[in-house]
């Protein structure tokens, strides 16, 4: 009698639950930015190296989005928030467990996975109406232009889709495993492929023209791990065994930057961000050549986002954020 009970029970909760996950187009005044006034738009939806980190704060003209985590273990209890710079008022956006936020315009392009192994591609106005799904599974999206990049990690391929027609067109399929974080920057794509054995076939950098979709290697080096964390005009960022290293992206040349211990790295404008394994998780900067090293947190820093002159970062209950200037100064609660 108990176990018919619960069945009814859960027949009961389970379309309430899904309804509320799957939002529909129109969806209630309880979600979105009723005023919004886009200022200037967005090109670029995120960061690469935000997006590295989670993606889970994003800014676009004086406000910032970011995923509220109700409760690290129940992700359904998750949401996509706004707030302006200098108010106390967060609006909601979408429900449920979420990462990779993008903004552009009035739309915020975002990955969800509650109830489900794969993480979903969706997009929602900023005033909380006309919520769809993009794409049945996608990592590491990235905005820019009128494109939407992701790695699809069902068909373990790089896509793109107009961010207007929404229609996915496949770009490369990427042989073996590694593919998933790839970085998009100007014409092509770079990524690294694992090796498929000891010896280190494969196990190596590679760029894809957006033109003619070809893959070719950066060099000739071989690694057994790689993790690609940012890029500029010149150079690509990453790490392997031995340390931060950038390569020159036309002859690749490479150099060593950082020795090993790094977990974050985050490159923005002219400096590297890192937080450092053998001081605790500490946060620091460097100049972009690796020298004038700075001191800037004296906590384990997690997934660590940087917008303007704020570094946006959690501790390791991955709930609450806080934020601290670029320089290192005025170390605050931002959202509990």
């Amino acid at each position: 009698m108990k176990r018919v009970l619960f069945i009814i029970l859960l027949l009961l909760i389970l379309p309430v639950t899904l309804a509320i996950w799957l939002l529909p187009e129109s969806s209630d005044q309880e979600y979105g930015i009723k005023k919004y006034v886009i200022e200037k738009e967005n090109e670029v939806g995120n960061s690469f190296s935000n997006i590295r980190n989670g993606g889970f704060v994003a800014a676009q003209d004086d406000w910032v989005f970011f995923k509220k985590s109700s409760d690290y273990d129940s992700p359904s209890k998750d949401f996509l928030m706004g707030r302006k710079e200098g108010e106390d008022t967060n609006y909601k956006i979408a429900p449920n467990h979420l990462r990779f936020i993008n903004v552009r315009g009035e739309w915020v392009f975002y990955t969800s996975s509650a109830f489900l192994d794969e993480e979903r591609l969706f997009k929602v106005k900023l005033d909380g109406t006309h919520r769809k799904k993009l794409a049945e599974s996608a990592s590491y999206v990235q905005v820019i232009g009128n494109w939407i990049y992701y790695y699809d990690t069902v068909k373990n391929g790089f896509y793109k889709m107009d961010i207007h027609n929404n229609k996915p067109i496949p770009l490369f399929t990427v042989p073996g495993d590694g593919g998933e974080i790839f970085l998009v920057d100007d014409e092509n794509i770079y990524f690294y492929i694992e090796p498929e054995n000891s010896q280190g076939s494969q196990g190596k950098l590679y760029s894809l023209s957006l033109k003619s979709n070809r893959a070719k290697k950066l060099n000739d080096d071989i690694h057994y791990f790689m993790s690609i964390e940012g890029v500029d005009g010149q150079f690509l960022y990453y790490q392997e065994e031995s340390g931060l290293f950038r390569i020159d992206k036309n002859n690749g040349q490479k150099k060593r930057l950082i020795i090993p211990s790094t977990i974050i790295v985050v490159i923005e404008d002219d400096y590297i961000y890192y937080t450092n394994q053998d001081k605790q998780g500490y946060l620091y900067r460097v100049t972009k050549d690796g020298r004038n090293k700075m001191l800037l947190l004296k906590k384990n820093a997690h997934n660590i986002n940087i917008h303007g002159d704020w570094i946006y970062y959690q501790l390791s209950d991955y709930s609450t954020i806080y934020r601290v200037k670029t320089d290192g100064t005025e170390d605050m609660l931002f959202q509990k």
